[in-house]
């Protein structure tokens, strides 16, 4: 009984019009992260993960602050488009929405958006590719 069974189940996967074994190559992941800086300091350093067409979405809530940050990563529309990404990040702290940016990136690549003074005040937004 056991043998007929394993026969047939071998005999349905040689047959089968679908390979069996072969998979999809997973979706690139990219790492989100987020630096809020005010006099010099580090307020908020946080990272999240997301694929193309799977936003990912953070809330932080401190003493008296809330900082909502939302991203996502999706293939730019057009033609030879196909190795172009857009990111958009959305980052709101106590209701106000202080960054909005939308960047264009090849796939695979880098983006990095920064408003501010570096390493004094401002808002450092970096996404990147997790290997």
């Amino acid at each position: 009984m056991i043998r007929t069974f394993a026969a047939l189940a071998m005999t349905a996967t040689l047959l089968s019009p679908v390979p069996l074994m072969a998979q999809d190559a997973a979706p690139q992941r990219y790492a989100v992260e987020l630096q809020l800086i005010a006099g010099g300091k580090d307020l908020v350093v946080a990272r999240t993960f997301i694929t193309e067409g799977n936003p990912a979405s953070l809330t932080l809530n401190a003493d008296k602050d809330a900082l909502e940050f939302n991203a996502s990563i999706f293939t730019q529309q057009g033609d030879g488009a196909d190795d172009m990404l857009v990111s958009e990040v959305n980052l709101v702290v106590n209701g106000e929405k202080v960054a909005a940016p939308r960047m264009t990136m090849k796939r695979g690549g880098t983006a990095r958006y920064q408003v501010g003074t570096e390493g004094v005040d401002g808002v450092l937004v970096t996404v990147k590719p997790v290997p």
